[in-house]
């Protein structure tokens, strides 16, 4: 019983930890229905352009603010009208034809969570030369058509959450290696048919994220990956539960859900074994071997076949 409530107490910190670009700054207003002093969260939207440029000044507590769908003249100008740059935390800059990111961006000094989604045509390596110095925490990159990891990404020192899901990546994962303190990362729905060996030497990771690829195996190198507690691994082509996962230092949660996986190897059973949440759905296990992982890992905090 102690041991269930300790995995509960983890489990909890886990699951709390993987939470990224999300704010506490009450419910998002848009101009025509906002109380000017207390609004902290602003979506811009579809918005006209004369009542944006003539009341975001007026706003003076904005923590966040959605820009999605606007033009470069237009968030240029915005981000040079918000009265106090250093209070916001959150900059949402999706489906945008930028080409290069404004030096407006450099006002706002405590910046932490930055989206950057479908925004095919942005110049990368020249964003994150003009976003060093901030100290973003997240950033967003879905949906980017990138095929390598941008060079320059190490300038962001502070960045601990990196969402590259939705690309086309096949190379430069190497560069991640450069971002000192870096804990989660997305690669969902890239297409991966093998698991990049730069991975393995990210050491400060604690939540990966390949749901929705091609893989097939997981090779033993991942067991470098000393602090990773969270694999998100569902949705791709494994036959077998990977043996790898067995022998991770501190994995703890494994979800892989939806792969066609007909067998559990028998390094699951052993003592060094730290997996004790596993979430098997929608898999090909035959009911006779369901019935017996169910008894032999009754002890797990989470289990799902």
């Amino acid at each position: 019983m102690i041991r269930k409530l300790g995995y509960c107490c983890v489990l909890i910190l886990v699951l709390t930890g993987c939470e990224t670009y999300t704010t506490f700054y009450k419910e998002t207003a848009r101009l025509s229905s906002a109380t000017v002093k207390r609004a902290q969260r602003l979506d811009l939207r579809q918005e006209a352009t004369d009542s944006m440029l003539k009341l975001v000044p007026k706003f003076e507590n904005l923590r966040s603010l959605n820009l999605t769908a606007r033009s470069a003249s237009e968030i240029d100008t915005v981000l040079k009208l918000v009265a106090r740059p250093e209070l916001l935390r959150v900059l949402i800059l999706d489906s945008t034809n930028l080409k290069q990111l404004p030096e407006s961006i450099r006002r706002f000094s405590n910046l932490k969570q930055l989206a950057l989604n479908h925004t095919p045509h942005l110049d990368f390596q020249t964003a994150f030369y003009t976003l060093e110095g901030l100290p973003l925490v997240f950033l967003n990159l879905q949906h980017n058509q990138l095929t390598v990891v941008p060079e320059g990404i190490g300038k962001l020192k502070h960045l601990t959450d990196l969402n590259l899901s939705h690309n086309q990546l096949t190379t430069g994962f190497f560069r991640l290696q450069a971002i000192p303190r870096l804990k989660s990362l997305w690669l969902t729905a890239n297409a991966l048919e093998v698991l990049p060996e730069p991975l393995f030497q990210l050491k400060t990771l604690k939540n990966l994220y390949i749901e929705h690829n091609s893989l097939s195996h997981i090779p033993e190198g991942i067991t470098a990956l000393k602090k990773v507690w969270v694999i998100h691994a569902g949705h791709n082509a494994f036959t077998e539960l990977p043996e790898a996962f067995s022998k991770m230092n501190c994995l703890l949660l494994l979800h892989i859900n939806d792969c066609p996986i007909a067998r559990i190897p028998e390094s699951y059973l052993h003592k060094d074994s730290k997996v004790a949440g596993l979430l098997l759905d929608n898999n090909q296990l035959s009911e006779k071997a369901k019935r017996y992982w169910r008894k032999t890992f009754q002890h797990f905090f989470i289990l799902s076949l």
